[in-house]
């Protein structure tokens, strides 16, 4: 799994969530060939009063962001409460509409997209390589890829590359933007459990693996590769542990042969 951490709180970000641009209200639109007016219904009390909660949690969430960033002793001890677990937004119940992630955040999405695609490119096409000899003396090898993404774009705050091994190289810059490399399997060995990881690995991606009927894998020279709407985002939260900001996490899953077949990282 390749991911990406992405910083979205700071002013301009802020701004763009006043703007219900990341809790967008969704919309349901008839299908084309059904002409109606939908006049009254938008208009109707149960619409409005649903339009009114929404603009009520998103402007308390976004006060609740803001006393966070704003208040470095209000989110320690809310950290501390919860064991410095993520800080979430769900007693909000927001809307979340992930395409405005998509349009965003649509350049650090394609890095992680571009690493992940490179590395099945490597385990599909190099299969010397065993993920069972990963180990911490190949966390350089790793993160050096990494660094390069985490220091030249102001966005992303951290960015790794989780094997299903429980190896799990990660760059995470510093507040001075220099970049620190670790295996983070050794500091949380259950990521694995997390949602970045748990979705993408749930998901079947046989559409991608299938051409003409053959298996990719088992045909010569053909690599199945995903685009940026196969990966996953997930809901924004403060990061207690690492970074102390409000960050949104995008992942996006690469494969190895076994057996001639597809496996998950």
């Amino acid at each position: 799994m390749s991911l990406n951490v992405l910083h979205i709180a700071n002013c301009s970000d802020i701004s763009q969530l006043s703007q219900l641009r990341y809790f967008a209200i969704k919309k349901t639109e008839p299908p084309l060939y059904q002409k109606r007016d939908l006049s009254a219904i938008t208009s109707s009390p149960f619409v409005q009063r649903r339009k009114e909660e929404n603009a009520k949690s998103t402007s308390l969430a976004l006060a609740y962001i803001v006393n966070i960033l704003s208040n470095r002793t209000r989110s320690l001890d809310l950290c501390n409460e919860v064991g410095f677990e993520p800080l979430t937004l769900d007693e909000y119940n927001l809307q979340y509409s992930k395409a405005y992630f998509h349009d965003f955040f649509a350049l650090q999405a394609g890095k992680a997209v571009d690493v992940a695609n490179g590395l099945t490119s490597l385990h599909f096409n190099e299969k010397s390589v065993d993920i069972r000899d990963l180990n911490d003396s190949h966390v350089s090898v790793y993160t050096a890829i990494l660094k390069y993404y985490v220091q030249n774009d102001s966005h992303i705050t951290g960015s790794g590359i989780a094997f299903e091994n429980g190896f799990f190289p990660y760059v995470s810059k510093s507040t001075s933007g220099s970049a620190f490399p670790s295996n983070m399997g050794s500091i949380n060995p259950l990521y694995k459990n997390a949602e970045y990881y748990t979705v993408p690995k749930s998901r079947n991606y046989s559409k991608i693996w299938k051409i003409e009927g053959v298996s990719k894998p088992t045909a010569e020279n053909h690599t199945a590769y995903i685009g940026k709407h196969e990966g996953f985002w997930t809901d924004p939260y403060f990061d207690c542990r690492n970074q102390e900001k409000w960050i949104i996490t995008y992942s996006a899953p690469f494969f190895r042969l076994v057996q001639d077949q597809p496996a998950f990282g």
